[in-house]
């Protein structure tokens, strides 16, 4: 069998090797031939394994390439059992004027990490030159990125998944924005951010970061992912809200496994896409998405407090114990959330509380809740009925209704008022709507529940003035009047800082306005008119109809969630 002979360590190898596996150094003869660097000029990623750059670093494989650049992890042949991540420029391919940009830019990246360190960041240890190329060698990061894990995805990712990534990624963007002059990340987004076989978050990639500079107006040049960059990204000057509204919308895209470069600026509610996010997850992620920076959090300590607070609630078991498990939060992010959302501290107040939310054996109570929806705050004190408790509620609720229908008609009937004033029909939409939004339910709740109510109580009547045919003719019409208003509501909420629970309350209550008494027109074929006190009740009941529907959803997402915490 022939073999070769290595120059540099004298050991015998196979015919065809190219390398020796013990130097990682080329089988030829210095000057027989190029290198692979010399010989690939103008080329990244073609570097062979067993190949040793530097005399040093032993490349193992490539692990990813894109644009001018590739990156390769490495054995440090100096430190034994130290793995590399080797990134590689060549600026052979651009023209004089933007080679010197090119090879700036690397550079500022290399000397920008050099002077970082963060658990959340890579360690730089080296930059050099050779065969024509830049290279610098990082910290070698176990793990796939968030967009790796995102094409592995059916489903969004949970909210108690996101949240201590989400805190993570504030806690180094706060240190990235402290330093002087700041730093501002500016390419936010999920191919960017690594996590580790531990569950610690990593940003990676710092090619288009640059330092903040007061007073100036513009960018040098416009930067940023399409998609993730924020608005200002796009011809002004960016700050460190720019890389808030990138991480907000980072977060809806794990949230909702929604492509942010459909509905550039604009993304559509998180909840509409998935009602299992909570009311203040949703708060939080809008208010960072707005388009005017002065609207957004305006800072991501701010930002990170907010996320640490809903964390604290989702975890805090009712005797006060932290239920966070050390894989989903870092010791380092698990200290920080500590001290911006007082996960173990057992007194907290919460945001627009104006009382400690501690029980008297500590910690938080589910009955605490940060929201102002009433229906939520009326869940949580529910919540504290055994399952025996709150069927007999409920039972005692439905049982309740329909005596009160049977025995109400006759004698609304024989009273001398119009009982037409009072629209019972007024409330079906909206509580079904409210209960489980989507397209057609308004219309098939309607008119299913309005043919099921005015038929009994037909039966109850001694008369009958309007015949089968015009009950359901009216039923029909008003139901789809009734789902035409509400086609709107969702365009009426998009781009709300707030939870939007109140003008989906008086859209609804509006709809039912129109809707019942359009019914008892068409069902009376004109006979009946709408009056001012007709208008108000169907108003009430409407508003009435909403609260119960919502509170079925918000049951509903609580039991969805496994009763960790409230919505």
């Amino acid at each position: 069998m022939n073999t070769r002979r290595c120059p540099h360590c004298n050991q015998e190898h196979r015919q065809g090797a190219r390398f020796c596996p013990t130097t990682g150094k080329p089988l030829q003869l210095a000057g027989s031939s190029p290198s692979p660097v010399e010989g690939f000029a103008g080329l990244t990623g073609k570097l062979p394994a067993n190949y040793l750059l530097k005399d040093r670093y032993l490349i193992v494989r490539k692990v990813g390439q894109g644009g001018m650049a590739a990156v390769y992890q490495a054995i440090d042949t100096q430190q034994p059992g130290a793995h590399w991540a080797i990134k590689e420029m060549s600026d052979a391919a651009l023209s004089a004027k933007d080679r010197d940009f090119a090879v700036q830019s690397f550079l500022t990246e290399a000397n920008l990490l050099r002077s970082l360190r963060h658990a959340n960041l890579p360690v730089v240890v080296d930059v050099f030159a050779e065969g024509g190329k830049h290279y610098l060698v990082m910290e070698f990061v176990q793990g796939k990125s968030l967009q790796d894990l995102l094409r592995q995805r059916s489903a969004p990712f949970t909210e108690m998944e996101v949240l201590p990534w989400a805190i993570q990624l504030c806690e180094v963007l706060a240190y990235l924005h402290s330093r002087s002059p700041k730093i501002i990340f500016r390419d936010i987004k999920p191919s960017n951010i690594m996590l580790t076989l531990d569950g610690r978050i990593k940003l990676i990639d710092f090619g288009i970061a640059r330092f903040f500079k007061p007073g100036k107006t513009t960018d040098t040049m416009a930067l940023g992912t399409p998609g993730y960059a924020s608005p200002e990204a796009v011809s002004g000057q960016t700050d460190e809200r720019s890389d808030i509204y990138s991480l907000c919308i980072t977060l809806h895209q794990l949230l909702t496994l929604h492509d942010p470069l459909n509905s550039l600026f604009n993304p559509p509610a998180l909840r509409s896409l998935n009602p299992a996010v909570s009311v203040q997850m949703e708060r939080i992620i809008t208010r960072g998405l707005q388009n005017q920076r002065e609207r957004r959090w305006q800072s991501a300590k701010e930002l990170q407090a907010e996320f640490a607070q809903l964390l604290h609630i989702a975890y805090s078991s009712p005797s006060g114990q932290p239920m966070v498990s050390p894989m989903m939060v870092s010791s380092a992010s698990a200290a920080s959330a500590a001290r911006a959302g007082q996960m173990q501290t057992p007194s907290a107040m919460l945001p627009g509380e104006g009382q400690p939310v501690a029980q008297a054996g500590g910690g938080l109570h589910p009955t605490h809740v940060v929201t102002s929806r009433p229906t939520t705050r009326l869940l949580a004190a529910a919540a504290q009925l055994n399952a025996r408790q709150l069927a007999l509620l409920l039972g005692a609720l439905a049982m309740a209704l329909v005596f009160g229908v049977w025995v109400l008609t006759p004698v609304l009937n024989a009273a001398p008022v119009n009982w037409n004033n009072f629209p019972l029909v007024g409330m079906f939409g909206a509580l079904a709507y409210a209960a489980y939004p989507r397209r057609g339910v308004v219309f098939a709740s309607h008119v299913i529940l309005t043919i099921a109510l005015v038929g009994a109580i037909w039966l109850r009547l001694p008369y009958q003035s309007y015949g089968a045919l015009w009950l359901f003719l009216a039923a029909f019409i008003s139901g789809a009047v009734m789902e035409a208003w509400v086609a709107f509501l969702p365009r009426l909420k998009r781009g709300q800082a707030t939870e939007g629970w109140r003008r989906e309350l008086i859209w609804l209550s509006l709809m039912e306005a129109i809707g019942a008494p359009l019914f008892l027109i068409v069902v009376s074929r004109g006979v009946i008119e709408p009056n001012l006190m007709m208008l108000l009740v169907a108003l009430i009941l409407g508003a009435a109809g909403w609260f119960l529907g919502d509170l079925t959803q918000q049951y509903l997402l609580y039991k969805r969630a496994g009763a960790k915490f409230l919505h």
